[in-house]
Formats: structure tokens, sequence, C-alpha cells
């Protein structure tokens, strides 16, 4: 995969979401969502996860321990329970108010 990475378009792409902030745009968000960040995450941390998550109505915000920025990939059976989890509670029927 590395070899793959041009690095003029990676740094246009960094930059670019540098750059970016959508923050204000985070209530318009209705669908219930996930933020999932590993303990260890120094490129979005913690504390911006947890303020993306705050920003954010119908939100669960899960810290995955032992992992760093890439924990679908370091700790996948803890992400992917998560993962399902959520869209188990998000999808159950009964849940769902008729009306």
């Amino acid at each position: 995969m590395a070899d793959s990475v041009r690095p003029p378009g990676y740094r246009s792409a960094a930059e670019s979401m540098a750059r970016t902030d959508l923050r204000g745009e985070l209530g318009r968000v209705t669908a219930p969502a996930l933020v999932l960040c590993g303990d260890k995450d120094r490129i979005t941390g913690p504390d911006a996860s947890q303020a993306l998550a705050g920003g954010l109505h119908k939100t669960a915000y899960v810290i995955v321990k032992d992992a760093g920025h890439l924990a679908n990939q370091e700790q996948p059976e803890h992400f992917n329970a998560w993962l399902l989890s959520h869209l188990h509670i998000v999808t159950d029927t009964r849940t769902t108010t008729k009306g």
C-alpha cells in the first residue's frame, strides 16, 4: 500500500483536511453516529474525537484500548464488536416508534 502513495497528492489531501473545519456542520447530522478512537491515537486523538462526538446529536463515543489512529487494524476484534453492537442498536426495530 505504501508503494501506491504519491507524495504530492497525499500532501495536498493532508493540507486540505488540516485547513477544513466542519464543526459547524455537525448539528445537521441526524443519523445515529459511532465515534471510535484509539486511546493512543496521536493523529486525531481522544480529545478531538470527543469534541466530534459532542457535536453530534445521537452519538456513541468509544475509546478503543491499546489502539492508535488505525484502531480498525490494530484492534480489529474490539473495533468490529463495537461497530456491530452499534449497528444492532440503531437498526433494532423494537425501538422504532410507529406513527
